[in-house]
């Protein structure tokens, strides 16, 4: 991948930090992350280029399916509004939907740029965003084993951008989540780097970090892209065993071996990382792990919710970023704590109460659809498969975050456009 910019790239080095920054929820301003400052100006910038060139782009048809989205959103927040829930539940509606309209608009904006440059700056600002945040998670293991906090150190202590911890701590020690929340907020982003790069040294960085991480949602994601990029590297595309891969694995096996052989705590570290990877696909540890438990409870109690749901939220749900209503409603989750209105950790039950069966079987389709029409076409594989993967992580925890959204839009402009993701872009367009 080439990674230099020309004089006439410079000027999109905007959309680069735009994508760098996406994925960074702790970086805030005034109390917004860099997120929504960053999409607030793409916007305004959008539509101040538009009126200079006295063109605003053209509109594409395929961000029609979204619009179907937005507009179903925009029914589920009319039955919110007119409903008994409280207060904090339509606050978090309203907040919500205009979300889903400036993302909308970020999609029209993208889609507009024929040549996909936009689309493709940013996608490499996000692979940039993941190499370093692997990294940065790497930073926070190693000052963990001194006993120091990083991620407080720096966002607390330094630049006060948060009033609590923003360490993520469990049972088994800490939870590598990078320049995020929670550790989970790193699974598609540890999954589009991998799937993003040509490069195996950096893919078997991503992986490394998926093994030290302690998250089961991003092992899985891992886990499931290298099965998947296997099948289609080795027995899609005539079974020819790659020569790099062979010599890269290879001479990562032997080091491993090394280490184990000459170094105890080295050894011992790794089985007992080996034993907990066992563990976490072991249906015995599933059943008595309290969160694992919980996201098991947000897929069976599909039934018994449908049953005491009206009709209308049954199709339309009970409005965007209300899908934990039901459970507190009806099965009294989390009912005896004083919380703001709350989200389902699992993205397809998210969709499902927050935007009723219509709302849900629209997002699952335009996904289902983008990944069907990239594993047909030539130039659409690591949609294919980074589509795949999101959906299936998606059984495990609430995946397609304000800059997954975005990246998949961004995606699906490049695959409309018949471009690679990592296409080197100074001689990628000769139309611009």
């Amino acid at each position: 991948m080439n990674t230099n910019l020309n004089v006439n790239e410079k000027k999109y080095i905007f959309y680069i930090l735009f994508g760098f920054f996406s994925c960074m929820p702790l970086i805030s301003i005034k109390g917004y992350t860099i997120f929504i400052w960053l999409s607030g100006v793409f916007i305004i910038m959008s539509i101040i280029e538009g009126i200079m060139k006295d063109d605003f782009g053209k509109y594409r048809s395929y961000c029609n399916w979204y619009l179907l989205i937005v507009i179903f959103s925009i029914i589920s927040a009319v039955i919110c509004l007119t409903s008994s829930m409280v207060e904090k539940w339509k606050v978090n509606q309203l907040k919500n939907l205009v979300l889903v309209i400036i993302y909308y608009l970020i999609f029209v904006i993208f889609a507009s740029d024929n040549t996909s440059k936009k689309a493709i700056y940013f996608l490499k600002g996000l692979y940039y965003s993941a190499i370093f945040q692997v990294l940065w998670g790497g930073m926070q293991l190693l000052f963990y084993k001194k006993g120091l906090l990083l991620n407080d150190i720096v966002f607390i202590d330094i630049l006060h951008m948060a009033n609590e911890s923003v360490t993520q701590i469990k049972d088994t020690g800490i939870a590598l989540s990078g320049l995020c929340w929670n550790a989970a907020n790193m699974a598609a982003l540890t999954v589009f780097g991998y799937i993003y790069t040509k490069k195996n040294y950096i893919k078997i960085m991503f992986i490394i970090f998926s093994i030290i991480c302690g998250n089961r949602t991003v092992l899985i994601g891992i886990v499931i892209a290298v099965m998947l990029e296997i099948l289609w590297n080795f027995l899609i595309d005539n079974l020819k065993i790659r020569y790099e891969w062979l010599v890269t694995l290879t001479v990562f096996g032997l080091l491993v071996a090394i280490f184990m052989v000459f170094n105890s705590d080295i050894r011992n570290a790794l089985l007992n990382k080996a034993q907990s990877i066992v563990n976490i696909f072991s249906l015995s540890t599933i059943k008595t792990q309290g969160s694992a438990s919980i996201h098991s409870r947000y897929l069976t109690s599909v039934p018994q919710l449908l049953k005491r749901s009206s009709i209308e939220h049954c199709l339309f749900g009970y409005g965007l970023g209300n899908s934990g209503y039901p459970f507190t409603e009806y099965l009294g989750q989390w009912n005896w704590l004083d919380l703001d209105a709350w989200v389902v950790e699992c993205q397809h039950i998210d969709w499902l109460w927050s935007t009723g069966i219509v709302g849900f079987v629209l997002n699952l389709s335009w996904l289902v659809f983008y990944m069907y029409k990239g594993g047909k076409s030539g130039h659409g594989k690591k949609m294919m498969l980074f589509l795949a993967v999101v959906l299936i992580q998606g059984f495990f925890y609430n995946i397609i975050f304000n800059w997954c959204l975005i990246a998949i839009m961004c995606i699906i402009v490049v695959f409309e456009n018949k471009r690679q993701l990592y296409q080197p872009l100074s001689s990628a367009y000769t139309n611009s």
